[in-house]
């Protein structure tokens, strides 16, 4: 995902996890469970001072890019939003819930993607954090 400040200064930060870490609410709505994994809250602070975000999701298995422009808030406090986001074998426990609201969206062509090995040659390895 990637937010910028008050002062339009862009930062990115990873957000992934398990495969269903992603949740679609509806046509033009996504949520996550954000974990603070580094602990510097720089995305959270930019969403409080700038709610416009971009997020890049890529499938190296099937070679697909998504790209979608919007905005998005934090919601913190609300057990309701996390319960479904909260992922039992997660080693990680979800501070807030991103909800990212799409406004424009586009996915890029296949020939621009290398493909991705592990290192016991399965395409689209998963990270693990």
């Amino acid at each position: 995902m990637e937010t910028a400040s008050a002062d339009s200064q862009p930062y990115i930060q990873h957000q992934g996890g398990p495969k269903s870490f992603l949740n679609i609410v509806d046509q033009s709505t996504l949520t996550f469970p954000d974990v603070g994994r580094n602990a510097r809250y720089i995305s959270v602070g930019n969403l409080s001072v700038n709610n416009q975000a971009f997020i890049f999701l890529i499938d190296y298995t099937h070679r697909k890019r998504f790209k979608s422009w919007g905005t998005a808030r934090c919601v913190e406090g609300h057990a309701a939003p996390l319960a479904g986001l909260v992922d039992p074998t997660c080693h990680a426990t979800p501070a807030r819930t991103i909800v990212f609201s799409i406004a424009a969206w586009n996915l890029n062509c296949t020939p621009h993607i290398t493909p991705r090995f592990t290192t016991n040659g399965c395409i689209g390895a998963e990270w693990v954090e």
